[in-house]
């Protein structure tokens, strides 16, 4: 069921990329931070995680984001979800949601009841000059309590915004 589940969602993924236009202008948000929980599933307080914010809508506003994450202990995950910005002055403010398809590194490989995760946060980017923002952000990411396999890690995190 996890092999079928895990087909479908990255399915879903390759199909959301295409959606949004060629013609349109994105970014990367490159970031390093901590995680707040050293009870989570993830063995290590590190984190790196470098996230594409393509500019194309997909509906009601929304747009998507695609990002893949490591930890310190090897633990890894791939994460694909939706986002809006929402500009506030010279800030902008971007919630975002969605899945990922995690490994907790203390398993060595994907574990069927860890497999799916879900990952939940928020950024704050000032901008530097056009190209360039400096991003403070948190998420969480669990199973939303579906078994006792979640990673459960709050991630507080620095990034740097690149626009292209």
């Amino acid at each position: 069921m996890a092999r079928f589940t895990t087909s479908l969602l990255i399915a879903a993924l390759v199909a959301a990329a295409g959606t949004a236009s060629a013609e349109s202008r994105g970014s990367w948000l490159i970031s390093g931070g901590m995680l707040n929980d050293t009870t989570a599933l993830v063995g290590s307080r590190n984190h790196w995680s470098v996230d594409y914010l393509p500019d194309g809508e997909l509906f009601w506003g929304l747009q998507p984001l695609y990002g893949l994450g490591a930890f310190g202990d090897g633990g890894a995950y791939l994460t694909a979800g939706l986002r809006k910005d929402f500009h506030w002055g010279r800030i902008t403010l971007t919630p975002h949601t969605g899945t990922a398809l995690f490994e907790s590194g203390q398993s060595g490989t994907f574990i069927d009841d860890e497999t799916i995760q879900f990952r939940t946060g928020l950024d704050i980017s000032l901008p530097l000059n056009e190209r360039l923002a400096v991003s403070l952000g948190y998420f969480h990411m669990s199973n939303a309590g579906l078994n006792k396999a979640s990673a459960d890690a709050d991630t507080f995190r620095l990034g740097l915004r690149i626009h292209y």
